[in-house]
Order: C-alpha cells, then sequence, then structure tokens
C-alpha cells in the first residue's frame, strides 16, 4: 500500500475485478484491514478456512492474515486499509493477528447506520485533496473502529453472561438428577421443578458439557448401576427394576449402549469389590 490510508467501495462493479483473481489467489497484507459489509453476503477465504459471510457486519483482519474476501452479487459495504503508525496504538488493538478472523455483527439499527455513514465519510474525504483529509480521515477512522470494538465488547459480556447462567443452570439440573434419577427418567420433570424450557435445559448442558440433558440422565443411572454391580448382590433384573426399568431387556440394552458390555459381562470382567479389614 503507497498511502497510509485507502478505501475501496465494494458494489456490483467490484465485483467482477475481484472474481478475476479466483478464490484460490489468496495474500497476505502489510496493513491492517476492516470490511464493512451492509448487504449481501460472500465467502472469507482465511488461513485455509472459508467462511460464510452475511451482512450487516464488519469483519477485521489483522496484519500479516493470509486471506480472501469474495463477495457475491448483492454484497455492498467498504474496504478499509491503513497502515499501522496511522492511528494510535490504543486503536489498533481491536486487531489480533492470532486470531483468524473477527466478525462484528452490526445489527439493523443505529450502530449500521453509524458505521454505514462514517464509511461514507471515510470514502469521500479519502477523494478530497487538502492538508486536513489524514487528520479528518484519522479522526473518522478511530471512531469507525471505537464503534466496532464496543460492540464486539458487548457482545463477549453478553456471552459471558450467558456462560455464567449455563453453568447456573446445569449445576442445579446436576443436583437435582442427583436426587432423582432413580424414579425420574424424563427430561420434563427436570424442566418442570427447575422452571426452564426443555431448550433452555438443552442449551445449558450442552454449553457446559456438551451433552444432551437425556443423555445425562442416562448417563447418571448407568454410573449408579456399575457402581452396584460392583459393590452389591441383586441380580440383574432385580437391578433394573431397583433403576426404574420395567424390562431386564431395556435396562441390558441401555447399560450395553452405555458402557459397551452387558450387565452380567461388566460384573464378570471386574469381579466383586476388594474388601478392606
Amino acid at each position: 500500500m503507497e498511502t497510509p490510508f485507502a478505501i475501496a467501495e465494494v458494489n456490483p462493479a467490484s465485483h467482477r475485478r475481484i472474481r478475476e483473481h479466483g478464490p484460490n489467489t489468496l495474500h497476505r497484507h502489510g496493513y491492517q484491514q476492516v470490511l464493512v459489509v451492509t448487504e449481501g453476503e460472500g465467502v472469507h477465504h482465511i488461513d485455509g478456512e472459508s467462511h460464510e459471510v452475511r451482512s450487516p457486519l464488519a469483519m477485521l483482519v489483522a496484519e500479516g492474515k493470509q486471506h480472501l474476501f469474495v463477495p457475491r452479487k448483492n454484497a455492498h459495504g467498504w474496504c478499509i486499509d491503513f497502515s499501522d503508525d496511522f492511528l494510535p496504538l490504543d486503536s489498533n488493538l481491536t486487531f489480533s493477528p492470532f486470531l483468524d478472523h473477527s466478525n462484528v455483527p452490526l445489527g439493523q439499527g443505529l450502530l449500521l447506520d453509524q458505521a454505514t455513514s462514517l464509511s461514507q465519510l471515510l470514502q469521500a474525504t479519502s477523494t478530497a485533496p487538502g492538508p486536513h483529509a489524514l487528520p479528518v480521515l484519522r479522526h473518522l477512522l478511530a471512531a469507525l473502529l471505537e464503534l466496532i470494538k464496543a460492540e464486539s465488547a458487548r457482545l463477549a459480556s453478553q456471552t459471558r453472561l450467558q456462560r455464567a447462567s449455563d453453568l447456573g443452570i446445569f449445576r442445579e439440573f446436576m443436583r437435582l438428577l442427583d436426587r432423582s434419577f432413580l424414579t425420574e427418567k424424563e427430561v420434563r420433570f427436570y424442566t418442570h421443578e427447575l422452571r426452564v424450557t426443555s431448550k433452555r435445559l438443552g442449551a445449558a448442558c450442552k454449553a457446559s458439557v456438551g451433552r444432551t440433558p437425556q443423555t445425562l440422565i442416562t448417563e447418571r443411572c448407568m454410573l449408579e448401576a456399575r457402581h452396584r454391580l460392583l459393590n452389591g448382590q441383586e441380580s440383574i433384573q432385580e437391578l433394573g427394576a431397583e433403576l426404574g426399568y420395567d424390562a431386564p431387556s431395556h435396562f441390558t440394552k441401555v447399560f450395553r449402549k452405555v458402557t459397551g458390555e452387558t450387565p452380567s459381562a461388566f460384573r464378570a470382567s471386574r469381579g466383586p469389590a476388594p474388601e478392606f479389614r
């Protein structure tokens, strides 16, 4: 880049020039880049991966990342490039060379309007000659980056709050499960007691341990089954009944699915628990 700042509009006229290079022509930048996509979609190829891009959003591409953005015909926005020393250091902290890319959704309200207006002003100012053009460009770009940074921080805060909420629901579910698994095998019992929807409980369990509530219920039952098989004297039929399975065949089927072997094979292969005197 010959100048410390450059901006190009992404529109139907520019699509043809971009597509002539082909999606496999990746390149590295010696500068920072902001892609503000206000309409349409595209594909972002970056460091060996491809990501679907759906507007409106801002994409931050750090200096040195190997990438190529291929807009679709309906895509519109701006591609903004600037050198690392064009802005104060703290303005560049929005970028990280260790991230593949950072996508910040712009929504459909005030933030999108502000990002669009600032991008339009940047484009108009970049074509206006005069001694004050560069200082104005610096202020406008800093304002755009502050908007993106603030929205990124807000979304990160929401994510942290969501994770804390997920963990809280998951812990309450596991406490209730420990007390109730012998008699309650249905997810609806737990959602009723916890006063959450099945979708919310499922999301909390998935986010916390990557498994569904029903899987966790079954696994808790089978954990108890393994313990009793090693330490108890019940028959397989009696044990299945105590764990809430009416038919021994059903208990055996579930146990085998979870552990990979039948209850009798599990007991026989491990023998009785050692006695401590």
